[in-house]
């Protein structure tokens, strides 16, 4: 097991920053807060898809090297899979589901 948070990450929708002007959103695991990140523009909201996805980039890249040791091919498509969905998730056009306790402020 890893010493970060578990997966899935996901993010909230964005909340004024009534301290320093602009904009935030909160970044949670399941249970979890991970924090606060800026979300002033296009650059940092694509910096959040790609933090959100870390989790589902880490597990995908698992399965690449098991399925390389192992030399499976169909391990190696479930990896891919994997690997395109947690790709998919850092699109613009991606609609991150809320769960529970995300719009928080």
């Amino acid at each position: 097991m890893s010493d970060h948070t578990e997966g899935p990450w996901a993010f909230g929708t964005p909340i004024d920053d009534d301290e320093n002007g602009g904009q935030y959103r909160t970044l949670r695991g399941p249970q979890t807060w991970i924090g606060d990140i800026r979300a002033n523009s296009k650059e940092d909201d694509a910096n959040i898809r790609l933090i959100a996805a870390v989790t589902d980039l880490l597990v995908a890249c698992e399965a690449m090297v098991h399925a390389a040791k192992m030399n499976d091919p169909a391990m190696g498509g479930v990896a891919a899979t994997l690997a395109a969905a947690a790709i998919a998730k850092t699109s613009e056009d991606f609609a991150e589901p809320q769960t529970e306790g995300q719009d928080d402020g």
